[in-house]
């Protein structure tokens, strides 16, 4: 809005397979990986009603499928409140 700059989220195209796509709900991810999952809010990346928190699943496949490391890794996504959906970051 207004010349604001838009964060890039979910446009990497290296998280565009299958290992990297996360379809659960949010509350079906806090529950089947409770320990498992950091979370916060985005400060001043926050665009309110729209992205307003991130989750980063830790010992997640994507990010050795993505090529980016040899080993299980820490994944994180921003959450879409419009879209109820999880963006790779």
């Amino acid at each position: 809005s207004g010349g604001a700059c838009v964060p890039s989220w979910g446009r990497d195209p290296r998280f565009a397979i299958g290992q990297c796509i996360e379809s659960r709900a949010w509350r079906e991810v806090v529950s089947e990986d409770a320990g498992r999952f950091t979370t916060g809010g985005l400060g001043k990346l926050m665009v309110v009603g729209k992205y307003e928190v991130w989750l980063c699943l830790h010992n997640h496949d994507c990010p050795m499928a993505a090529g980016l490391t040899t080993q299980y890794a820490t994944m994180c996504y921003v959450f879409d409140e419009e879209y109820e959906s999880f963006l790779p970051w």
